[in-house]
């Protein structure tokens, strides 16, 4: 079942630039979390990111998905990872390759269509945690590959996802971050 955001922005934050760059000076969350390599099929790794300890209790762990060039570091994660721990739930973050601050084994970039990394996490999470509800939320492009993963695999350990600003045409966004303003997340990310 999909569910539709009916998100407005309020009148003082309309403008989409704004709203991209806004967060990243106002949330200044320390971001507190457990690190483990997760040793991958093909001999490279992934690295996790774990909100704590987790619980073999009922409580949902979510799985987060970071965007382009992201990390545990990047404002959004932070300020998520926050926002969990505050609530007394249980999440864990996967890095892309290359994107936990240390070179991979494997000359193999991330791409919103690679699905397989997040597939053996989440198959290793359903092994870890039975019987404990796996929630997935991917940001950004990490979203355009949960929705790849969802589409091609659709994990039966998840109970549920979450796809928050996900570039679905990626031609188009492509397009548009060569032009204007835009050219300064371009800069940014490379």
């Amino acid at each position: 079942m999909l569910i539709e955001s009916h998100f407005h922005a309020p009148w003082w934050a309309r403008n989409p630039h704004l709203q991209t760059i806004l967060p990243k000076w106002l949330r200044r969350q320390p971001a507190r979390f457990v690190a483990e390599r997760f040793e991958l099929a093909d001999g490279d790794f992934v690295d996790l990111a774990w909100s704590g300890e987790i619980s073999r209790d009922e409580r949902p762990l979510i799985v987060l998905f970071h965007g382009l060039e992201g990390s545990i570091h990047s404002h959004y994660a932070k300020g998520l990872f926050a926002h969990l721990q505050r609530q007394g739930n249980e999440a864990v973050l996967m890095h892309f390759r290359g994107c936990s601050g240390e070179p991979n084994r494997l000359l193999q970039a991330y791409h919103s269509g690679a699905i397989e990394d997040a597939q053996a996490v989440i198959a290793e999470l359903g092994r870890r945690f039975p019987g404990k509800p796996l929630i997935a939320i991917g940001y950004s492009l990490g979203g355009n590959m949960l929705v790849n993963l969802l589409a091609r695999a659709c994990p039966h350990e998840l109970t549920a996802a979450v796809v928050v600003s996900a570039p679905l045409r990626l031609d188009s966004c492509a397009d548009r971050v060569n032009q204007g303003f835009s050219r300064v997340y371009q800069r940014y990310l490379l």
